[in-house]
């Protein structure tokens, strides 16, 4: 305890309620109140595809759509009050446990997404290797250590070697970009230094993917129909441009959503604590949030298999209700009919 009354000053000033502005919370809990429902329905959804509890693929995709269902649903509580009283339910603990919880689920996000980008370049690239060599075993250890990481990282605040903050805009705790003291700095560069780098490799999957795929049609192109039909050429081109698709769309929406939320912070690690605007990093993190949201739109669009699970998940909802309102409309007219003999 006396770590967090010498150290952390997670909230610092004192911020009176609606200071950072009502529109800001509403912006956050908004965004994260529709990210938790859009995510929990995927998340049924994912879970009903039947068939693919040995698909490599499909087990990455399970476990981002779980990431992202848990971004919203360790923070939309904590918003919501805040929404409520217009200010943060103070408490420094609380801070420092909503933030570690926050980023931690942001990044396993994240990094997830660096791990269907790299399975999808080894089954383009290396497909023997990817055959014999990545089991479903292993990637599951590769996920289960994406989320250990982030978690090993966020521990260094209670060493002094990062702090967490309070934003006023949007009342939520964060990492402190601008610390009063160097050593505090070492998990904000930490988090760059890697963000960079992932975005980097990620980068380089998508390309080596493109000119793989690139390679093979030019390649098919000088067959005939028949040794084409016969090859399987077609089944398999359009299997995997339908991977390939959703993959590049998945880091075309990682790169828009979390390109400026990493830059805002390598800028302000270069120029100081004077780069330093509230309301830039807001909008950096609210973009960060909204990946979360965006990603099952991503899978319903471009994945048949998700897009018919959450069709059937509608028409079984719809179906069971509607028997139930015809039900109970059954039982109401059973119970008309019975009054109307005993008043004759």
């Amino acid at each position: 305890m006396k770590y967090l009354e010498n150290q952390t000053n997670f909230i610092a000033p004192p911020y009176k309620p609606c200071d950072g502005g009502l529109e800001y919370l509403a912006m956050m809990a908004v965004v994260q109140f529709v990210s938790f429902f859009i995510n929990l329905v995927a998340t049924v959804a994912v879970w009903k595809v039947p068939g693919k509890e040995n698909n490599k693929f499909h087990l990455a995709v399970r476990t981002l759509v779980l990431s992202d269902l848990s971004i919203s649903a360790s923070t939309l509580p904590f918003s919501f009050v805040s929404f409520v009283n217009c200010s943060w339910i103070r408490g420094e603990i609380l801070c420092y446990i909503t933030a570690f919880i926050l980023n931690t689920f942001l990044s396993w996000s994240f990094l997830v997404v660096f791990i269907i980008c790299l399975l999808r370049f080894l089954a383009v690239t290396r497909p023997l290797y990817y055959r014999n060599q990545v089991t479903c075993a292993r990637v599951k250890k590769a996920l289960l250590c994406a989320l250990i990481w982030p978690c090993a990282h966020l521990i260094l605040p209670l060493t002094g070697l990062g702090k967490f903050q309070l934003y006023k805009r949007g009342y939520y705790c964060s990492l402190d970009l601008t610390p009063t003291e160097p050593k505090q700095k070492v998990l904000v560069y930490a988090t760059v230094v890697e963000g960079s780098l992932i975005t980097l490799a990620m980068l380089y999957f998508c390309g080596n993917i493109l000119c793989s795929f690139h390679r093979k049609r030019r390649v098919s192109s000088f067959l005939s129909k028949q040794q084409q039909r016969a090859a399987a050429i077609y089944r398999i081109k359009k299997q995997q441009d339908g991977f390939a698709r959703l993959t590049f769309v998945i880091v075309l929406v990682f790169y828009g959503c979390y390109v400026p939320f990493l830059s805002l912070r390598a800028f302000i690690l270069i120029r100081g604590p004077s780069a330093f605007n509230e309301t830039s990093y807001f909008y950096s993190e609210l973009l960060a949030h909204l990946n979360s949201l965006l990603n099952p739109l991503v899978y319903v669009i471009c994945h048949k298999h998700y897009r018919s699970s959450i069709k059937d998940l509608f028409k079984s909802c719809h179906c069971s209700g509607s028997f139930r309102i015809i039900k109970r409309a059954k039982f109401f007219l059973k119970d008309e009919d019975e009054r109307s003999k005993v008043e004759l």
